[in-house]
């Protein structure tokens, strides 16, 4: 309340200031009585120009005293005025174009001709090195290097502004337009690109930037914005109730509004407050307003034209602006400001760190009613004032006023910038500010610190460090501000820091798998980018004792061989990528089987095996400390075993006799022996096939007896079979075979080569493409004693 009170004490002890009986608004419409006054403008020398809507320009050479009309016998609807740092002046119309004049409009001269006569040219802006630009409704913006003579479009980039009130350039060449129903919109790229900026009001009719560089933007509805950030934020500083048709600055710093309905008004404290200035001039509508080189301002209006004198006044003290006492917070930069003397020459400001001023921190000398100071120190209170000077006068000092800089930022300790590699159990330290009773620290996935990105944003629990658990493989940000009852630090430096990779998901073997044997294809998967894998075999969960290790792997498996049999081993994974890696993987563990036996008969892949078979296998050699307490014996037409024909687990030798086969049917048979109580892996699985059913011999008889030679043998199956092999040998188990024949296509064979009087031996097998029969029984002969028909002498 206090501070209200004293603001508006300030704004009425300048107001009344100002307003002294020679400074009221008297008529200057000698020549123009009762004209609506579109715009006023004034050359350099004091020259005034005056734009009526219907009969064109008006001229006052002797300070609006006398008016003379200077179309050159056009009829002009001049809506808008502009004059360049020479002798050029520029009238905007109403749907005729832009006319410019070098001779005070004894010639006027058309430059740029509108499209349509709906399209007005509303608003004029000479900027650096007297470049021209024009607003045009529903064409755009234009603009002209060479004072008016040739002209350009503006790129608007594909924004349709249908009318442009107002538009203003800065020195630095930003453009600004007030459109009529799109609101405020911005270039710093001279045209390249447009935002639209968030001063809130779809009909800008003014824009005006001063010295300082602080823009101000009026609406249709009498409110008035400030930005002090080249228009990325704006606050309302007057409501005003009509439409606000120009804005524009004073030398001396004081801003006036021309309203409708209700005439000028002023601001002399850079926009913080106004106040009516319609002492004379009443609250008819003011369209445009005018400051002259010679201290008199121009009110264009419904009625004519009205001026006032601004008489100089005494040296007085400034009244201090900005900041206010006692402000905290402050930024290391401030634009110091204050409310001028009319008649002073330039002001002296003095800083210092003590409230007398014993030690002076910084002075200065300024023409301006605004000082910048640079140099400030954070967390540090400082003392300010300033006087007026005017040659060799100085007025008293101001009051003194007291400002606090804004609290250190934290300086962030660990983890280190760009830290890599990081273990997911996080904790921040900063070093701690003094003052500070607090901290604000956020922690985000992004380096804006996006809403959504964000990890954590809040007062933390202590003063110097904070605890959070990270996720794997993620880039973490992170800032930290201090903060007391009076001052909020800025941000701190981001730092960044990035966690472990993920660990790769072990596939093969499952954990806590058994009797594997001791070659083993391990696999695991990871979905991410990498570079290598390492991979470590141990004896115990601990990894202390490493069997195996494997680093720089490029594939997501491995076999590993030469395990020991029947041994619990541990095996892990860690992911490389780049110089980033991560945890090793959970631990998955297996164990291999006791060594398997080892099968002997019947042969693997042996096919024509008869129907009862001789089963053999063997251990190897054993420890004298290795009982075996069995063996297991499994048989089954499935290489799975799936459906089990026979199992036995009673044997206590290495052989076993079996006869319940089929014939022409594939077996698999396996073996495991129970050592120590307790059971080795299963042997490998072999295969044998029992052979078809034997074929019966015919001829010659068993234990025949002078069988003649040639013989011819005969036999017969139970099935047309085209496919026969014949042995013939002297011995009874047929272990010296003397003759052999094979592929023999019929159930006889014609043979010729045998001796006399000798006992023979045969037999006879059929084979097909997968099989071969049981060799018939083995039969007998004797050949006769001598050949038949050779008498014996």
């Amino acid at each position: 309340m206090n501070s209200l009170i004293f603001k508006i004490t300030i704004f009425l002890l300048i107001s009344l200031t100002c307003l002294k009986a020679s400074d009221h608004w008297i008529e200057a419409n000698n020549g123009i009585s009762n004209l609506s006054i579109s715009s006023i403008a004034i050359d350099k020398d004091d020259n005034i120009f005056a734009g009526n809507n219907g009969t064109g320009v008006w001229l006052s050479q002797n300070h609006g005293i006398n008016w003379t009309q200077v179309n050159n016998g056009n009829s002009l609807n001049v809506i808008s005025l502009a004059t360049n740092d020479s002798v050029l002046v520029y009238a905007g119309t109403a749907g005729s174009g832009l006319y410019m004049t070098s001779n005070k409009g004894l010639t006027w001269a058309k430059i740029f001709e509108v499209e349509d006569t709906s399209h007005y040219i509303r608003s004029i802006r000479i900027a650096t090195n007297n470049y021209v630009f024009i607003s045009v409704d529903f064409e755009g913006i234009f603009y002209s290097t060479d004072t008016g003579f040739n002209w350009k479009q503006l790129n608007l980039n594909s924004h349709i502004f249908n009318i442009i009130n107002s538009l203003i350039v800065t020195p630095n060449w930003n453009i600004f337009v007030g459109t009529q129903d799109k609101g405020l919109w911005r270039t710093t790229s001279f045209g390249g690109s447009w935002d639209s900026l968030s001063c809130p009001s779809t009909i800008i009719k003014s824009l005006m930037m001063n010295a300082q560089g602080v823009i101000f933007a009026g609406n249709a509805n009498g409110k008035i914005y400030r930005s002090y950030d080249n228009g990325n934020s704006w606050d309302e500083r007057a409501s005003l109730y009509y439409s606000v048709n120009q804005i524009i600055d004073s030398k001396e710093g004081v801003i006036y509004a021309a309203l409708n309905n209700n005439g000028p008004y002023l601001s002399p404290d850079y926009g913080q407050l106004w106040g009516p200035y319609t002492y004379g001039i009443g609250k008819r509508t003011v369209f445009s307003i005018c400051e002259s080189n010679l201290d008199t301002l121009y009110c264009g209006t419904e009625s004519g034209v009205f001026k006032t004198v601004l008489e100089a006044k005494p040296l007085t003290y400034p009244i201090l602006a900005y900041p206010e006492n006692d402000k905290k917070d402050m930024p290391l930069e401030i634009k110091f400001y204050w409310y001028r003397s009319r008649v002073a020459e330039k002001h002296e400001i003095v800083f210092s760190t003590k409230s007398d001023f014993l030690d002076i921190y910084q002075r200065a000398f300024v023409n301006e009613n605004y000082y910048t100071i640079d140099n400030l120190s954070l967390n540090a209170e400082y003392y300010w004032k300033v006087r007026s000077i005017r040659q060799t006068d100085t007025s008293d000092w101001s009051e003194i006023r007291k400002f606090t800089t804004k609290l250190n930022a934290p300086i962030l300790l660990t983890p280190n910038n760009f830290s890599k590699n990081l273990d997911t159990n996080i904790i921040l330290y900063w070093e701690e500010v003094d003052n500070a009773n607090s901290y604000i620290l956020q922690i985000a996935k992004d380096s804006i610190f996006s809403e959504n990105m964000l990890i954590f944003s809040g007062q933390t629990k202590t003063s110097s460090s904070h605890r959070f658990n990270a996720e794997c493989d993620v880039k973490y940000y992170w800032r930290i501000k201090s903060k007391n009852q009076y001052s909020e630090s800025d941000w701190s430096a981001v730092n960044e820091f990035s966690t472990k990779l993920s660990a790769p998901s072990l596939i093969s073997p499952t954990d806590s798998t058994d009797d594997l044997l001791n070659e083993v294809n391990f696999e695991w998967d990871y979905l991410k980018n990498f570079s290598s894998f390492d991979f470590e075999i141990s004896i115990d969960t601990n990894f202390k004792n490493i069997f195996y290790t494997y680093p720089n792997l490029k594939t997501k498996q491995l076999k590993v061989d030469k395990l020991d049999f029947g041994k619990r081993y541990f095996w892990r994974v860690k992911v490389r990528y780049g110089i980033s890696y991560s945890y090793w993987s959970d631990v998955f563990t297996f164990r291999t089987g006791l060594r398997a036996p080892a099968l002997i008969t019947p042969e693997n892949n042996s096919k024509g095996n008869p129907k009862e078979i001789q089963f053999k296998w063997d251990m190897g050699v054993l420890n004298d400390t290795t009982v075996i307490n069995g063996y297991l014996v499994q048989i089954s037409k499935y290489e799975d075993f799936k459906n089990i024909l026979f199992e036995d687990s009673t044997f206590k030798d290495n052989t076993f006799l079996h006869n319940n086969f089929d014939y022409d049917t594939k077996y698999y048979w396996r073996v495991k022996a129970n050592l120590n109580s307790y059971w080795t892996l299963f042997s490998d699985v072999w295969n044998f096939k029992i052979g078809l059913s034997k074929p019966y011999t015919v001829y010659p008889e068993n234990q025949a007896k002078n069988i003649e030679i040639p013989v011819n043998f005969r036999w017969k199956s139970a099935f047309e079979f085209k496919n026969f092999t014949f042995q013939i040998s002297d011995s009874s188990n047929m272990k010296n075979i003397l003759f052999e024949q094979k592929n023999i296509s019929d159930t006889c064979f014609l043979f010729s080569q045998l001796n006399y009087n000798t006992q023979y031996y045969w037999r006879i097998r059929y084979s097909t493409d997968s099989n071969f029969s049981l060799w018939s029984d083995i039969k007998s002969f004797r050949t006769a004693k001598y050949e038949i028909g050779i008498p014996i002498l």
